[in-house]
């Protein structure tokens, strides 16, 4: 099914958890909210819809090679160079981008921050972890959104995983860069302190 309804399952989900966090034993204040891929944008359009209602922000938000605006950002001219040598399967065409949205969001045209969370204000979003793989078609959203949540006071680190491709994180743990990937996310959940009070920006209609 398309948007809105992955988005409010994600919703769903969070609050619940939030609801039942006593009787699971964790602490509410300490909850991060994250996703790989769309799941990213998933995670993020959460953490929108969530802070424009003024309610349960997660402390933490760890995304994974996200894809995150429409149109993606233009890969570096170095990276390019080296992509264009990969096998179409490895890649993701801009038709593909497109047709990826399009299923989602049902056109292509005004699609709401929801669907485009990058695009989406960043004031208020939680501190933030990035995963950015280096030979990817979805890096430059990543990378932006990385510049965007900096620029806007929001707590923000990126790990750039070198020589990987999009989706690394299904590959085997033995991987040096998805151990270290995996690390990068668990270093930050032990290490996140309980969630802290950002202003919530003005509500905007959807």
């Amino acid at each position: 099914m398309g948007y809105p309804v992955p988005l409010d399952d994600v919703e769903a989900a969070w609050l619940w958890l939030v609801a039942n966090s006593d009787a699971l034993g964790a602490d509410a204040r300490r909850l991060a909210i994250g996703g790989a891929s769309a799941g990213a944008n998933l995670a993020a359009a959460t953490v929108v819809r969530l802070r424009e209602n003024a309610v349960s922000l997660p402390a933490l938000l760890l995304l994974a090679y996200p894809a995150l605006h429409f149109p993606l950002p233009a890969l570096d001219d170095d990276v390019h160079a080296v992509m264009a040598t990969l096998p179409r399967v490895l890649r993701a065409s801009a038709s593909a981008v497109s047709a990826m949205f399009a299923n989602y969001a049902g056109r292509l045209s005004e699609l709401p921050v929801e669907v485009t969370p990058g695009h989406a204000d960043p004031r208020g979003f939680p501190a933030t972890r990035i995963l950015i793989s280096e030979y990817d078609d979805f890096r430059p959203s990543g990378e932006l959104f990385a510049q965007q949540l900096a620029a806007a006071g929001v707590p923000v680190e990126t790990r750039l995983c070198t020589g990987m491709l999009h989706g690394h994180l299904n590959r085997t743990p033995t991987l040096p860069e998805v151990s270290h990937s995996l690390t990068f996310f668990a270093d930050a959940l032990q290490s996140s302190p309980a969630r802290p009070r950002f202003p919530a920006p003005p509500t905007r209609p959807r």
